[in-house]
């Protein structure tokens, strides 16, 4: 971590070392949709909702090395409740 004065700056490093695999991310992605079984049809909802999050936010919100779980997960969930809600 830096120090500016009394702020503490934590840098990031986005090194190739850090980018979760395809295997990875299918592996997390699995894991969820069947914990909490979902129906088949959320797992191209939640990738719709990623990248409409991409796009609507240009690029501000997107995902890293730090919050792709957390970015996947919050779509999955979303795209479930509204499966749900129009059944």
């Amino acid at each position: 971590m830096e120090s500016i004065g009394a702020i503490e700056m934590m840098t990031i490093d986005d090194s190739e070392d850090n980018v979760p695999s395809l295997e990875e991310i299918s592996n997390f992605y699995r894991f969820i949709f069947n914990k909490a079984q979902m129906e088949n049809d959320i797992i191209i909802m939640s990738l719709i909702y990623v990248e409409r999050l991409l796009r609507e936010t240009k690029g501000g919100v997107r995902p890293n090395v730090h919050n792709w779980k957390s970015v996947l997960f919050a779509c999955m969930v979303m795209a479930s409740k509204v499966w749900d809600d129009l059944r």
